[in-house]
């Protein structure tokens, strides 16, 4: 590739190699990014997202499922993903929250409703993360949404 590119530098009018040297980058750096992608953190990331509504989810089954340490695993996920598995879930359940919140007026379903239909049992415990995530109250988020 550095030959390629030391090439083109001094031949800068010839456009069949300067097109092989864009696919040969664009290859490697798919090439890279898939070799990055970790099959055990994407098969938690895909049951998080399935279950995430589930208020009796277990990450700490889900975490065990995997075979492997969760300490281990908890350290692979935040280098796949950039945050904890916990922090992830609860990301998930936010965002449904928003768009249950966004639907509130049409539906007239209870925020607490809202709460465990995105795997909180708790409507106060669900109101202090939905606040933390967003900085407002999930009533505040409906009324800012649908006035």
């Amino acid at each position: 590739l550095m030959i390629l590119h030391r090439y083109i530098r001094d031949e800068k009018n010839d456009l069949i190699i300067s097109q092989l040297y864009e696919l040969i980058s664009n290859l490697i750096t798919e090439k890279s990014t898939a070799l990055q992608k970790d099959p055990v953190i994407e098969n938690v990331c895909r049951v998080l997202a399935i279950n995430y509504s589930d208020p009796q989810l277990s990450l700490h089954e889900i975490l065990e499922s995997t075979g492997y340490n969760k300490d281990y695993i908890r350290r692979r996920f935040v280098k796949a993903c950039g945050m904890t598995p916990n922090e992830y879930l609860t990301s998930l359940r936010i965002e449904h929250a928003k768009k249950l919140l966004s639907q509130k007026k049409n539906t007239q379903i209870y925020v607490a409703d809202i709460g465990v239909m995105c795997g909180y049992y708790d409507p106060n415990y669900f109101s202090r993360i939905f606040k933390k995530q967003t900085g407002i109250t999930p009533e505040q988020y409906a009324n800012k949404i649908m006035p």
